[in-house]
């Protein structure tokens, strides 16, 4: 190898050794930053799972309890809780609170915030006709007036 060639090889492995200390140094400081601004910002990830239940039905709430649990344990944080019965609540007995009661305490329990969700479905029971929107007959007549 003449001294031209050996002098070439020296200038270009002392380029790409500097290269990649340059290299792991921008990374590393990248890594660093990234690792660090999680836990900087001090802020924990809200995790939530979804529920639709009917809260009438002790089986349901039963398996409510079941998917509570095992939400908190996987690190869920949050329940969105979906149920038609929410805007009717004036219509329901007494099974029903003690059922909603339960699921509260719960939720407590187990640390799981809960977060009623609104009524589901086309109407979801949010459209109800008014005292005296009805015919004779029991249907709405055509200008029944609906309270949301």
């Amino acid at each position: 190898m003449s001294d031209l060639e050996d002098l070439e090889l020296r200038l270009l492995l002392r380029g790409s050794r500097k290269g990649v200390l340059r290299c792991s140094f921008v990374l590393g400081v990248l890594f660093l930053l990234t690792y660090f601004s999680g836990s900087v910002s001090g802020q924990r990830l809200e995790r939530w799972v979804y529920a639709p239940a009917n809260l009438l039905v002790r089986e349901n709430v039963d398996r409510l309890e079941q998917l509570m649990r095992e939400a908190a344990g996987l690190g869920f944080t949050h329940l969105l809780l979906s149920d038609s019965k929410f805007s009717r609540l004036h219509e329901m007995d007494e099974r029903y609170f003690r059922h909603v009661e339960r699921v509260r305490k719960l939720s407590d329990e187990l640390q799981l915030r809960l977060a009623p969700a609104g009524a589901g479905g086309v109407s979801g029971g949010l459209f109800k006709r008014t005292a005296g929107s009805e015919s004779e007959s029991g249907r709405g007549t055509a200008g029944s007036k609906c309270a949301v």
